[in-house]
Parts: C-alpha cells; sequence; structure tokens
C-alpha cells in the first residue's frame, strides 16, 4: 500500500496528465466497500446513502481517492465502530463522504492533515502509515476540479467530504459548491 501510495505521489510531481472518461462513481464506491471489507475486522463498514452518479475522471486514482479514505477511516476506528461511505448527487457535484466513529482529529491538527507525511497527535501516530494518503486524496480532488474537507471532533470521529463536478451529461443544474471547514484544493 506504502509503495502504490509513494508512486502516486511520483506521478502528482511530474505533473501527470490524465485521460479523462466517464466513471459510475456508485459502481466504483461498491467496489471499494467490496475490497476493504475486511481490512479491520471488528470495525463495521458500510454504503449509506449511495445516489447513481457519474462525473469524468480517472477511474484509477479515484479508486485510489476512496480506498485512502476508507482505509483511514477503518485504521482510526476501534472494534466496535464504523466506516460509512456515502454518494450523492448535489446540484452539479458529486459528493462522496466517509464517516467514521474513530479516535477523531485534534483541533491543531486539522489544517495540516493534506500535508505530505504529515502525521497527527500520538493517538493516530501508534497506527501504521506513513502520513501520504490524504494528501493523495487532496491531489486526486484537485486534479478532477474538486475539493475536500473534513469535520472531526476528538472521541467522536471524523467526516471527510469530496465533491467532484458532475459530466456535463449527468444534467446538473449550475449552481456553486457550499464551502466546509479546512476546504483545500480547486
Amino acid at each position: 500500500r506504502l509503495a502504490a501510495n509513494l508512486l502516486y505521489l511520483a506521478q502528482a510531481d511530474t505533473g501527470k496528465q490524465v485521460v479523462m472518461a466517464p466513471v459510475e462513481l456508485d459502481l466504483l464506491c461498491l467496489e471499494v466497500v467490496q475490497q476493504a471489507m475486511s481490512l479491520k475486522p471488528g470495525v463495521r463498514l458500510r454504503l449509506g446513502d449511495e445516489d447513481q452518479v457519474t462525473i469524468l475522471g480517472d477511474r484509477d486514482l479515484l479508486k485510489q481517492l476512496l480506498l485512502n479514505l476508507v482505509e483511514n477511516g477503518l485504521t482510526y476506528t476501534p472494534p466496535g465502530g464504523q466506516v460509512v461511505l456515502s454518494l450523492r448527487r448535489e446540484r452539479e457535484y458529486a459528493v462522496i463522504e466517509v464517516e467514521d466513529t474513530g479516535v477523531g482529529i485534534a483541533p491543531e491538527d486539522l489544517p495540516h492533515i493534506f500535508e505530505r507525511f504529515y502525521r497527527a497527535e500520538r493517538t493516530r501516530r501508534r497506527a501504521a502509515g506513513a502520513g501520504v494518503g490524504l494528501s493523495i486524496v487532496e491531489w486526486v480532488a484537485r486534479l478532477h476540479r474538486g475539493t475536500v474537507s473534513v469535520q472531526s471532533e476528538v472521541g467522536k470521529g471524523s467526516r471527510f467530504t469530496v465533491r467532484l463536478p458532475l459530466s456535463p451529461q449527468d444534467g446538473a443544474d449550475t449552481a456553486p459548491p457550499s464551502s466546509g471547514t479546512g476546504e483545500t484544493g480547486a
């Protein structure tokens, strides 16, 4: 997993150009949940809301974005907790949310979690990882003209929200997205 994430970072550094094609995000979400189901026994992983949504994007990069968010939630959620992956249409945006009942993120760490190799306070450092997954999430969102934001409360969990523009043929209207706490990107 670390090697794959480092490869994605190298691609980001070289200004990787991607060929955008229609991606059915609802099917991709289902695939990611099925793939990640057994990663952490004792933590319930499930699909929440799931609208049928198509965007123009790089399927492999979008899958990595979803996997990184889901794995992050599973990593920081203790046994008995849950991680929920949801997808909904909101005006002309696909909105992906990954919400967990984990340890949460301290307010002083929130502005830094999308920085490469940043590891949050001690309770989160006990988990394996190199601090690159969320920087890849932010890069992939930006590459797709989207944004990522996070809301978190220590001891209660976190919710990561990714907003990506819908495909023109998806029939969306033209209102701008709403801003979220810690929003980064385009």
